[in-house]
């Protein structure tokens, strides 16, 4: 197409061109102007330029032509793109829709992170946020099955948690209580079968926690009992432990000090082995974030602070696995005493 609109415009060009219009004049005092499409020139006795303009039929015909010829090959191209787009629209309609995010990277490698709608077994679709390129130092994609910002106005608190505010924090923790408890929420994993777990929660100490010291020894490293002071969470039913945030109190002579420091002999819950955070708090609530890495207390920040990957954790579970994920706020006394609220956490499988 290109190259017929090129020959017409060339054509258009040549004849003009052979009709006199080389040498152009103001038909004044000889000067060279462009206000005429065709002249006559015409020299005198006298060798003087006489310039008159006139039209040429052959030109306004060709010129109407190539005018005419770009408004069809115009008409065309919209036409073939409207059938494409009809062609991609019958194809989508048609073709399976993906079921997970690592189908969607197989079908578009070159997909950027967003949502995608990912139909289950059922047919259900479901708008899934897909993270298509390396976390937690592994590449993607990577499925995101949890997210929440309080910091964001139009995020709210799971079902059941109780939302409230302190220094201009807003967070959300377990409902009020006289006695110790979790405050649990579910985080559906798409079908996606997954044998990797990459997440982040950021909590807050909201009065005295006491880290992985238990008043009630039935506590004591039961996974179904709120075994820790923070957040728990886990996969599957009956539960398996994935990752523990643990509020310690700074105070290393502390019975409630965080098990990562080394000069303690506290240690954290056979439940949990290594796969924890901690950090600690001073009295009452403070601004600073837990499990961020940053701003640790001094007696806790070689020991507890250090690991690389923070704020993030990463666990490759020992065989794949589909089942959901839960996040609970366990503290082993009422609200009143004691709370362990989270103000933003994502977590991603793959």
């Amino acid at each position: 197409m290109k190259i017929i609109i090129i020959l017409l415009l060339l054509t258009a060009t040549i004849v003009v061109n052979g009709s006199g219009v080389s040498v152009q004049c103001d038909g004044e005092d000889g000067f060279c102007t462009a206000s005429c499409r065709n002249r006559k020139i015409e020299v005198d006795s006298n060798d003087a330029v006489l310039c008159s303009c006139e039209e040429s039929e052959q030109y306004e015909t060709i010129v109407n032509f190539s005018k005419n010829i770009l408004e069809e090959l115009a008409d065309i191209k919209q036409q073939y793109e409207d059938f494409n787009s009809q062609i991609l629209n019958l194809l989508t309609l048609l073709l399976p829709k993906p079921t997970s995010c690592s189908e969607v990277k197989q079908r578009w490698p070159n997909s950027s992170s967003g949502f995608y709608n990912i139909t289950n077994s059922t047919g259900y679709v479901e708008k899934v946020y897909c993270h298509m390129t390396e976390l937690c130092g592994s590449d993607g994609p990577w499925t995101r099955v949890a997210h929440l910002n309080m910091s964001n106005p139009s995020d709210k608190c799971p079902d059941g948690f109780r939302k409230y505010s302190d220094n201009n924090i807003t967070f959300c923790g377990r409902p009020i209580s006289n006695d110790g408890g979790c405050q649990s929420v579910k985080f559906q994993t798409f079908e996606t079968s997954y044998s990797q777990v990459c997440g982040r929660v950021y909590g807050y100490a909201y009065k005295t926690l006491d880290g992985v010291h238990r008043f009630n020894n039935d506590h004591i490293n039961n996974i179904n009992a709120p075994y820790i002071d923070g957040v728990s969470l886990t996969y599957g039913n009956p539960r398996n432990h994935l990752w523990t945030f643990i509020v310690g109190f700074a105070d290393v002579n502390a019975a409630s000090a965080c098990p990562c420091i080394s000069s303690r002999s506290v240690t954290a819950p056979a439940i949990v082995g290594n796969d924890y955070y901690c950090e600690s708090y001073g009295n009452g609530l403070t601004t600073d974030p837990l499990w961020d890495g940053k701003d640790c207390w001094t007696q806790e920040n070689q020991d507890c602070c250090q690991n690389p990957n923070l704020p993030w954790f990463h666990k490759t579970l020992d065989q794949a696995t589909s089942d959901d994920i839960e996040l609970r706020v366990c503290c082993d006394q009422g609200t009143d005493d004691e709370d362990a609220p989270v103000q933003l956490y994502d977590i991603y499988v793959k």
